[in-house]
């Protein structure tokens, strides 16, 4: 987070987490990198609302704190085809 405040990106955080909002917060800011941690990427690969919402801006999700696993890995490509996944 440190590094993308000295670059002066903007950066969103929110007060609790709850996918819906994320999803919202995302489309309406035009996130493009989005650093997160695996439960949170499988609560959006898995997220019914998904679809409600254009994500196009999303250019990198990063994941971190534990290895995602390969069928997460896989769902997550494929919902979001524009966007690179770094682990």
């Amino acid at each position: 987070m440190l590094c993308g405040l000295r670059a002066g990106a903007a950066i969103l955080i929110m007060p609790k987490f709850e996918v819906g909002y994320l999803l919202g917060l995302i489309e309406k800011y035009k996130v493009s990198v989005a650093p997160v941690v695996p439960p949170v990427m499988l609560a959006i690969a898995r997220s019914p609302d998904l679809d409600k919402h254009d994500l196009s801006s999303l250019r990198m999700l990063k994941s971190g704190g534990s290895p995602l696993g390969k069928e997460l890995e896989d769902s997550v490509r494929a919902k979001f085809p524009q966007a690179r996944l770094g682990q």
